[in-house]
């Protein structure tokens, strides 16, 4: 029997890889539970929704979870460094896996690529804690750090921008997932995959040479049309000229006005329409949050959609301010009770300020994922009616 030498020198079974697959996270799934206590809880409803993103499970016997990749289905512009980035939101192999040796994490990093390759992207990129397990795997593998910043101050270890870029990418011989299944990976099998993947390659390598023709032939026809157009509006002032003066009002020739961009539109998902109505009447200033990507990338001015699923409707609102604290209780007395949580003017009038201070912490406390305040921080968002919204 032949075994296969992954490129971190762990001999795995081929006849081990017949059991294996990917799977689509669904509400249906029988290890959603597993997943959910893995996962942020606005990641892992986005996932089964599926709204944006996606999360793809790696089975054994179609029924046992050993690890999952979350991605986002769209391509992020928004990078100078890495345009066209195919980006991977969250990537786990359970601790149960590990002690059984086998190098999960280069099957799940493989289909990866393959997901990114078939989206014509030009990177992958992941936010990833330098304290992550999988830091030095992902470094192992050519994945560049782009950046690295601090969530807030109180953070013990900074975040890390990785970039892998798919022109130095390579097959790893570990890589036999297809997409529905896993094949035993015999001669034969291996021979027609490693066939299979060059005419991928040329695949790619000539639909990206035909991206780039006819970009090239969109520059060329763009170039010409404005061309054309400045001479007809030569010929045009020709003419005018020609008539006199005297024979035609003076013409104003005004500046083309500038407009500005629109403002950013971020998502937070929020229970409970009770909020919206005190936004809208104005006695809710702020919104009070865990730290997390979605609130740190907030700049004041953008535009905040808050939605409840359930209800139907929402609001947007606009950005007014932001601020970091260490915690619920730092944030309650800077920003005040009654403005982040209205519904307690009732309890003001017969509890002291430490009294209503802790009813509202208790209020946050109840909040699903609030635990993780203690590890990121807390953050007050605050909030300007726009308008409403509905499904």
């Amino acid at each position: 029997m032949t075994t296969l030498t992954t490129s971190v020198h762990e001999k795995i079974n081929p006849q081990d890889f017949s059991k294996l697959s990917f799977d689509y996270l669904k509400v249906s799934s029988p290890f959603k539970s597993i997943i959910k206590e893995l996962l942020e809880i606005d990641n892992f409803t986005k996932c089964l929704e599926r709204t944006d993103r996606r999360c793809e499970v790696l089975l054994l016997d179609q029924e046992n979870p050993l690890g999952f990749i979350v991605y986002k289905k769209a391509l992020r512009e928004d990078l100078e460094e890495a345009p066209s980035s195919f980006e991977i939101k969250s990537f786990e192999i359970l601790d149960s896996v590990h002690s059984l040796g086998k190098n999960y994490q280069k099957l799940l990093l493989d289909r990866v690529i393959k997901l990114a390759k078939r989206a014509f992207s030009n990177n992958i990129i992941l936010e990833v804690s330098e304290s992550n397990k999988f830091i030095n795997f992902f470094k192992s593998n050519e994945f560049n750090v782009i950046k690295t910043w601090k969530i807030n101050s109180l953070a013990t270890h900074k975040m890390a921008l990785l970039c892998f870029p798919l022109s130095k990418q390579r097959i790893s011989k570990a890589s036999v997932v297809q997409d529905d299944s896993l094949t035993p990976l015999t001669s034969a099998n291996f021979k027609r995959k490693r066939e299979f993947e060059v005419k991928d390659k040329k695949t790619c390598i000539e639909q990206e040479d035909r991206s780039i023709d006819s970009r090239k032939r969109k520059r060329e026809s763009d170039s010409e049309v404005d061309s054309i157009k400045r001479k007809r509006e030569e010929h045009k002032d020709q003419e005018s000229r020609e008539k006199g003066a005297e024979e035609r009002a003076p013409r104003i020739v005004s500046e083309p006005s500038f407009r500005p961009p629109p403002p950013r539109m971020h998502n937070l998902p929020m229970k409970g329409t009770i909020y919206f109505d005190y936004i809208m009447s104005g006695k809710k200033k702020y919104e009070g949050r865990v730290c997390g990507y979605a609130c740190n990338s907030m700049r004041v001015g953008d535009h905040l959609k808050l939605f409840d699923r359930r209800a139907g409707w929402g609001i947007i609102c606009e950005v007014t301010s932001k601020d970091q604290y260490r915690g619920f209780e730092e944030m309650l007395r800077d920003k005040g009770v009654l403005p982040m949580l209205p519904q307690l003017e009732d309890a003001s009038r017969r509890l002291s300020e430490e009294g209503l201070l802790r009813e509202g912490v208790k209020i946050y406390q109840a909040f699903p994922g609030s635990q993780r305040v203690h590890s990121a921080g807390s953050i007050a968002i605050g909030v300007k009616f726009i308008e409403k919204i509905y499904r």
